[in-house]
């Protein structure tokens, strides 16, 4: 799922990328940049028991207040309300969660987080409302290196008026910041005991080589499973060994994959052999994907190997719109040599990229019928909307609107008006000297989606063309000009 995060992330890569050789005397121009938030969800339910969230946020896009409401009886009633309150950097301070009982609010739970110079998280006190009163539940308390690396993690719960230790959490790192060791420890019988240890290694540049899993028995570490990764000079999977032992240091199975790409990187296929009982490499299923032109999967077919072949297992086919924004996803199993229905998510978007719809359904009795699921989402701002239990749910966003003031060059330049715009456009833009002179429309995925001008320009200075934008869909786009070594951008939206 694309989200105006995402537009507005590639807008600045664009500017940057497109402005980088143009370093000429420069003017001001006004644009309008539209944001917006999620006001509401709405989560229909099979049961009946639709749901309505309605959120409140600060200036900075942060959630401060999360309202639900139940229809029930032909009627919106009040369900649960939390509460958010943040510092100045943004961290999250305080969280407060009520029911509605008998006509007003009751406290349920709340929490309350410290944080040190640097954002990083100390301490978290959470509290329940029991007989009018708050009391201590549980409470988490973390340290940090100089580098912002956690060290270590204490977990304690609240019994008979002191805080007594459940679990702790020890970190290790190695001088490029890549996590050595993760031991993990539990309480027993009034003393901490060793429980897990992760150990990991790494090659020259970063990326984990080694995993090793062991678990604590009878006052050894003993190996429990391992983890060995060869990579391709991009930094992807090339081979996966998984091996497991048991209590008695006993190797008990051993999976490898083996993974392919293509030339942009997109994972190809994955395969999975294990060891058969004679010790010997055996298929066991395999994964094959496809892509569209700009890497957004369309297929993946998952197999099993079954008496010497490959059989179809089941496959997954996903749709998008203009824009990359997923539309469909169906899920389909292979039944007696038939490729037969038994899921899909259907997703929809508004003119900006932000969803507005998602549902699920299953097949059953030869149809298409609406089960519930939890669902997620994220917004512009990456803020994750989650919690949603039911077959669909409905997003509406709050639109704000503010004036940026934004540079162009004056002696390489190029602009539009109106902007927004819903029909034609004049096109205005300057060149420094007589040459070959392209104008074209990049969409918000990067890709040219239409040459408007391509000629040979007698003359530097100023020069103007009309532009019809009817045939392209709503959204943000981007016009590119090049002249020579010189290249500019402008951003402008369609509207309808």
């Amino acid at each position: 799922m694309k989200s105006l995060y995402i537009l507005l992330f590639l807008s600045l890569s664009f500017m940057t990328a497109f402005s980088q050789n143009n370093r000429n005397l420069k003017g001001k121009e006004t644009i309008l940049n539209n944001e917006e938030i999620v006001e509401s969800v709405r989560v229909n339910s099979s049961t009946g028991n639709d749901r309505k969230n309605t959120y409140t946020h600060d200036i900075d896009g942060n959630i401060i207040t999360r309202f639900i409401e139940q229809w029930s009886n032909g009627q919106w009633m009040n369900l649960y309300r939390y509460t958010w309150t943040y510092d100045s950097k943004g961290n999250n301070l305080n969280y407060l969660s009520e029911t509605w009982q008998n006509g007003i609010w009751v406290n349920i739970g709340r929490y309350t987080k410290t944080y040190n110079t640097n954002g990083n998280m100390l301490t978290w006190l959470s509290q329940q409302w029991k007989t009018g009163l708050w009391v201590n539940s549980g409470q988490q308390t973390n340290t940090y290196d100089a580098n912002g690396k956690m060290l270590t993690l204490l977990n304690e719960t609240w019994q008979t008026s002191l805080w007594v230790g459940t679990s702790r959490n020890t970190y290790t790192y190695d001088s490029k910041g890549n996590q050595l060791d993760y031991l993990v420890e539990r309480v027993k019988n009034g003393q901490w005991a060793n429980i897990f240890l992760w150990t990991s290694t790494y090659n020259d540049i970063g990326n984990r080589i080694k995993y090793l899993l062991e678990s604590w028995v009878n006052g050894q570490w003993l190996k429990y499973y391992k983890n060995t990764i060869n990579y391709n000079l991009n930094g992807n999977y090339l081979t996966y060994l998984h091996e497991d032992w048991d209590t008695t240091g006993k190797l008990l199975n051993s999976s490898l994959g083996t993974y392919t790409y293509d030339l942009n990187g997109n994972n190809l296929t994955n395969m999975i052999k294990i060891l058969d009982s004679t010790g010997k490499w055996v298929d066991n299923s395999r994964t094959t994907y496809t892509y569209n032109s700009i890497g957004k999967i369309l297929t993946n077919l998952n197999e099993s190997w079954q008496n010497g072949q490959w059989k179809n297992s089941s496959r997954e086919n996903f749709s998008y719109d203009k824009n990359g924004n997923i539309l469909t996803d169906y899920y389909e199993v292979f039944l007696d040599g038939l490729w037969v229905n038994s899921k899909r998510t259907i997703y929809s978007y508004n003119v900006d990229g932000n969803l507005i719809t998602k549902q699920y359904d299953e097949w059953t009795d030869e149809q298409w019928n609406n089960v519930d699921n939890d669902f997620s989402f994220q917004d512009s701002k990456k803020h994750t909307f989650d919690g949603y239990n039911g077959y669909k749910i409905e997003v509406t966003y709050k639109g704000t609107s503010q004036v940026i003031e934004e540079t162009y060059n004056t002696s390489f330049s190029i602009n539009c008006s109106p902007n927004p715009s819903s029909g034609q456009i004049r096109i205005d833009y300057s060149v420094k000297e007589p040459g070959t002179t392209s104008i074209s429309i990049i969409n918000s995925l990067g890709i040219e989606s239409e040459m408007i001008n391509n000629a040979q320009i007698p003359e530097q200075g100023n020069h103007s063309i009309n532009y019809d934008t009817g045939n392209l869909t709503p959204g943000v786009y981007f016009l590119k000009i090049k002249a020579g070594n010189d290249t500019e951008t402008k951003k402008f939206v369609v509207i309808r």
